[in-house]
């Protein structure tokens, strides 16, 4: 958590740089719409020139897009829900951008604006559910002879995430924050920052259930706005977590695979006996569906199979063949040796058929969803690496100064 503030506070620290600093403590949109999730509400300055910032002139200084870098740190990870799709987190975001109305500005003069006077990106986050706490630091850096104003925040709140679960329970889930501008795109363009973003993973507090990643993606993209039918400029953070799995192993794959096993016990009892045979593959056949809705409940409602959904209606469909087959059998029940040979050939291809069908699904688990695993594995190797020279790059530069 140190070096988040630490790389945060470098253009602040700077001489030539006065800072303004706002905390506020704020509650969920009661409107529930995201169009009024600002960071904050009263920024709403126009593009004027310095000379008349105090003037009510509103005329634009600038047709082209002004290049909003973000930068996005996650502070701290917790409570991620895949049955409510929602995850709470603490996050530190750096906005950058260089303006006309600050062309001509010292840092003085930017600390003496009013809120109103600054002009603002008018950025929100879509998938905010609930903010608990919200800081906000503005400054303004001449260092670079390119004045640059800087926009600190930091957050705290729960947010929605649309839960890819086709993979369950081997899964690798974004963990995202979406940034949008009020703005149209011809007036406000969201771009990653050059500089990395950082996870704390020391912070994260669902290790036992996920291993979290440490690399941050960004993703910036133009949408139309449904509720304006503007273009607007839209930038996506994510962290990445990937489910472990060891419990779903035991407690899900190993049951259901000793109750489709134990459905060959059936075949000790003779085949004149139907009763008995359906009655006992009949019990089980009910304790799949049972176990079936217990696994449905630590889902959220969706309307694909995972490959969990897969598994289990499969042993469902198994033992409900079986049943069916033991019941066709009975046809012969006046003719012993016929059905005892029946029998055993159906013995002999329902196991061959359990045999290739625990092998084929392996092999189809395995490829599929441990291939995400490796692939988010390699960008995490690759992103290391250039944190790693980014940092020595600013090493060398902090021992040249």
């Amino acid at each position: 958590m140190t070096t988040v503030w630490e790389l945060r506070s470098a253009p602040v620290l700077n001489q030539d740089a006065v800072t303004v600093t706002r905390s506020a403590e704020s509650h969920s949109n009661p409107s529930g719409n995201p169009e009024h999730k600002h960071f904050q509400s009263n920024g709403v300055a126009k593009f004027k020139s310095p000379a008349k910032m105090q003037s009510n002139g509103d005329s634009e200084l600038s047709k082209s897009p002004t290049r909003v870098f973000i930068k996005v740190d996650f502070v701290k990870i917790s409570d991620i829900d895949t049955k409510s799709q929602k995850f709470i987190a603490e996050i530190s975001v750096r906005e950058r951008w260089t303006h006309p109305s600050v062309a001509n500005m010292t840092p003085l003069d930017f600390a003496q604006l009013e809120a109103q006077q600054r002009w603002d990106p008018k950025l929100y986050i879509s998938n905010l559910e609930d903010k608990k706490s919200d800081e906000v630091v503005w400054s303004l850096d001449v260092s670079s002879g390119v004045p640059t104003v800087y926009l600190f925040r930091r957050l705290k709140g729960t947010f929605f995430e649309n839960m890819e679960l086709m993979d369950f329970p081997n899964d690798v889930q974004d963990i995202s924050v979406t940034f949008i501008s009020e703005k149209p795109s011809s007036e406000v363009l969201l771009c990653p920052d050059e500089e990395l973003g950082i996870i704390d993973v020391e912070t994260f507090q669902d290790s036992q259930e996920w291993h979290l990643f440490q690399h941050v993606k960004l993703k910036h993209n133009v949408m139309l706005s449904r509720q304006s039918q503007i273009m607007q400029s839209t930038l996506t953070a994510s962290a990445r977590v990937s489910r472990k799995m060891k419990f779903f192993f035991y407690n899900a794959y190993l049951v259901m695979f000793f109750i489709t096993g134990l459905s060959f016990t059936g075949f000790c009892i003779a085949p004149v006996d139907v009763k008995f045979r359906i009655g006992g593959t009949l019990t089980l056949l009910l304790t799949s569906v049972a176990f079936k809705i217990a696994v449905s409940n630590t889902l959220p409602t969706i309307s694909y199979l995972t490959k969990l959904d897969v598994y289990v209606l499969m042993g469902v469909s198994y033992l409900s063949s079986k049943t069916a087959l033991f019941a066709f059998i009975s046809i012969w029940k006046d003719d012993a040796d016929t059905a005892k040979k029946i029998d055993q050939w159906l013995l002999i291809s329902l196991g061959i058929l359990q045999a290739l069908w625990q092998t084929l699904y392996v092999a189809v688990f395995y490829f599929t969803t441990f291939r995400e695993k490796k692939k988010t594995q390699k960008e995490e190797e690759i992103y290391l690496r250039e944190l790693q020279q980014q940092r020595d790059s600013l090493n060398q530069k902090v021992a040249i100064l």
